[in-house]
């Protein structure tokens, strides 16, 4: 294929083909209004769920009668927004304004001027191209200038194509928002699903009264020190890989996971990894491969009765450990704490059977999961030769068209 990446796109100044404006101080006396006319977003709001691309509710608003007294400025809608100081940079977070609004002075923002650019092209740009990172001053605290994005130079292609590739790249957004919308009600019903069957049960018709809440008749209120014996990892191994190959092949797990791989092992069997301390404590993992486990973590190491592993790990989950924590400093779990946290434990085979439906629920969920980070790839490599002109795509009246790079 012939390169065309440099015919009909056009080096200029990011100052030129959009406004760059700064946000506004927020006095404390006009903020934790839950409705108005216009949003008044913080760094903080693009972490709402729902405001993933698009921010479309803040945690406050504003009317017309605040304006003049805050002295602000309301953006359009479709304006792009980014933060401009603190170590939040590092985050490269970008969105676009869903609705009329303004910004705190934490944040800065672009308004493509529509003759020259489009202002979900100018997003994909800023995603793909622009790394807030190298353009913030390094001072004590991070802080990007206005007259430094105005000088950015970027190379856009005529409006027709500029138009066609956030068609392309906007449907692959949807489609990633499609699947978290998936994951999230796939999420919803499996709480539920353990909410239900963990302190129900299946097919109980009695219940009793019991320290813990309403439990069937037929179960008997124990603690953990009767059902497994705990032990704590030891440090990491000096033989440590960020990624995952054929010879460093066996995931490193803490608190939070997995935190790398190693040609080691210490542990050889299906075991629950518990985080210990910090702000992954009382996480819980279920792991059923050879792995290292560090000392940030404590594990099952053996059972004493026969129970279902699966049943014994969504139990723990849903018991949310991290409530027990002890909280003077930063947060620990101890074996002791988990050892006398009260159960009331069923039988074996309905250990079986609620396991296989939550399991299945888990299933479902990871298989959204995939497809998510499948299609995040499939965005990936679209940038790449859309935002360079490997591929030339236009968006007409009758369509989206590929332009002819004969």
């Amino acid at each position: 294929m012939k390169d065309n990446s440099s015919l009909n796109w056009e080096s200029t100044k990011l100052g030129r083909i959009a406004e760059v404006e700064s946000g506004f101080a927020f006095p404390l006396k006009y903020q934790g209004k839950k409705q108005g006319k216009y949003v008044f977003t913080k760094v903080s709001d693009t972490n709402v769920k729902g405001n993933e691309k698009y921010i479309l509710k803040t945690n406050n608003y504003i009317d017309e009668k605040d304006i003049g007294d805050i002295n602000v400025k309301i953006f359009p809608r479709g304006a792009i927004i980014f933060p401009k100081i603190g170590m939040v940079i590092n985050l490269n977070k970008k969105r676009i304004l869903g609705v009329e609004g303004t910004v705190d002075n934490n944040m800065m923002v672009l308004i493509p001027k529509d003759e020259l650019c489009n202002n979900e092209f100018l997003y994909q740009y800023f995603i793909g191209k622009i790394d807030l990172r190298e353009i913030a001053d390094r001072t004590t605290l991070p802080y990007i200038k206005k007259s430094t994005v105005e000088d950015i130079i970027i190379k856009i292609p005529p409006l027709g194509e500029q138009h066609g590739i956030a068609e392309v790249l906007g449907t692959v957004d949807e489609a990633i928002r499609r699947t978290d919308d998936i994951i999230a009600k796939a999420e919803e019903l499996k709480s539920g699903l353990m909410q239900r069957l963990l302190t129900q049960g299946i097919g109980h018709t009695e219940f009793k009264q019991t320290e813990l809440g309403e439990i069937p008749v037929t179960r008997e209120i124990s603690n953990f020190e009767k059902i497994f014996k705990l032990s704590s990892g030891e440090p990491r191994p000096k033989e440590v890989s960020a990624v995952k190959d054929f010879i460093n092949n066996t995931p490193i797990y803490g608190g939070n996971g997995i935190l790398g791989w190693t040609n080691r092992s210490n542990i050889n069997e299906n075991v629950i990894v518990i985080g210990r301390v910090g702000e992954y404590c009382g996480a819980v993992h279920l792991v059923k491969e050879k792995i290292w486990i560090t000392d940030n973590a404590l594990y099952t190491k053996n059972f004493y009765q026969v129970n279902n592993l699966d049943y014994i790990y969504f139990l723990l989950t849903f018991l949310q450990l991290n409530k027990f924590s002890k909280r003077s400093g930063q947060p620990l779990i101890t074996q002791s704490i988990i050892n006398n946290i009260k159960i009331a434990l069923p039988s074996l085979a309905e250990q079986e059977a609620i396991s296989n439906i939550l399991m299945e629920s888990e299933s479902n969920i990871r298989i959204e999961k995939r497809k998510k980070e499948s299609l995040k790839k499939i965005k990936v490599g679209l940038m790449q030769i859309l935002l360079s002109g490997r591929v030339r795509v236009e968006l007409r009246e009758d369509g989206l068209h590929r332009i002819d790079d004969s």
